[in-house]
């Protein structure tokens, strides 16, 4: 499992994941690169509140574009 400290909305958080890379899943040398993301836990900084499921499926998602950045470098 790995983590992420980010910060949306001015709130630090903490994000627990579990993150599959997988290159050119269709075999036509030039599909997109698939990412299954599976966030376990959000916390606020300085809590172990896993406050997952009080966010919003937009703040998810810029969760996950975000986990895609630092995965994909």
């Amino acid at each position: 499992m790995a983590s992420l400290s980010t910060v949306i909305n001015g709130i630090d958080l903490t994000v627990y994941y579990t993150c599959e890379f997988e290159h050119d899943p269709y075999g036509t040398g030039d599909s997109p690169d698939v990412y299954n993301i599976d966030i376990t836990e959000i916390e606020v900084a300085d809590s172990t509140v896993n406050i997952l499921s009080l966010l919003p499926d937009s703040v998810i998602s810029d969760i996950e574009d975000e986990i895609i950045d630092m995965e994909s470098n």
